[in-house]
């Protein structure tokens, strides 16, 4: 028996384009917002904290932090006032209201 691939439908559309599209709808709306908190997320939290948690979205003053385990997640949850307030004074601007918390490899 000979392989032999079909063709795709003429309406196909390559897996690449749909992921990008759904990625940007995904972010749409945090911008540069998005992009100012990622930019001093480092200098805010520090070298420590920034390895194991990572900014993943942020909307409506809400940020969404992604930290690599639950020991991390719960020190942050601790420090939950103390990040928002660092992140505000680096960005000049009182951008973040909430932090929200996850577990995720990054």
């Amino acid at each position: 028996m000979v392989y032999r691939p079909r063709k795709p439908p003429p309406d196909a559309v390559p897996i690449g384009t749909i992921i990008e599209s759904l990625l940007r709808r995904r972010r749409a709306g945090t911008g540069e917002a998005f992009n100012q908190v990622w930019a001093v997320w480092e200098k805010a939290v520090g070298s420590a904290i920034a390895s194991q948690a990572r900014p993943a979205a942020f909307k409506n003053g809400i940020l969404v932090v992604h930290a690599t385990n639950s020991v991390w997640l719960q020190q942050l949850q601790f420090m939950r006032r103390e990040i928002i307030s660092k992140i505000n004074d680096h960005c000049d601007q009182p951008l973040v209201r909430e932090l929200k918390l996850k577990i995720s490899n990054f």
